[in-house]
């Protein structure tokens, strides 16, 4: 209700948010520094102080302390049986992986014994399939190259970008008296 003046009497939303400005614009550097000495207190002081700790709670921290220990160490044992069995497959993979090649090479051999010993006759072309298998043992045997087959490095083509070239006197030269 306002009285005689036009002033807002009572606790009304008005009443409050002035109460609030007027008490932070009179008190407010001192309210922010004993807001920040409260957090000092908590965070630094009170973690030196220790609370006396009745034996319960202690036995009661021991048998926490020691369930998580033995959780974790089922976890640690259930990890390395996934682990090992994971790796027990792969070694399996692996192992029929090089049986195959070993099988593969055996027979590349003995076609290529074949080949090299019967030969083709003239005028006869080998089938697709023997050239692509020579020239995967060729490819295999020569391994990847970095560079292209047409690269020379006496050209000064296909090298870098920077189109070096030497001088043509074969000294260096510091200026017009060459000094």
């Amino acid at each position: 209700m306002p009285d005689a003046e036009g002033q807002a009497t009572g606790w009304g939303f008005e009443a409050i948010q002035f109460f609030v400005l007027n008490f932070l614009a009179t008190y407010g550097w001192i309210a922010a520094g004993v807001i920040a000495l409260l957090f000092l207190i908590k965070w630094k002081v009170l973690p030196l102080v220790r609370l006396p700790v009745t034996e319960a709670a202690r036995e009661a921290s021991r048998n926490s302390e020691v369930e998580r220990q033995l959780r974790q160490e089922e976890a640690r044992n259930r990890q390395q049986a996934q682990f090992d069995a994971a790796a027990k497959l792969h070694a399996d993979k692996q192992k029929e992986k090089d049986a195959e090649i070993a099988r593969r090479r055996v027979e590349e051999g003995k076609n290529a014994a074949a080949t090299a010993s019967g030969g083709h006759r003239l005028g006869s072309t080998p089938s697709d399939e023997e050239t692509l298998k020579a020239a995967a043992i060729y490819k295999k045997a020569s391994g990847s190259r970095l560079r292209g087959a047409d690269y020379n490095p006496l050209t000064g083509e296909g090298g870098s970008s920077t189109g070096y070239r030497p001088s043509g006197s074969g000294r260096r030269s510091c200026g017009p008296k060459g000094g």
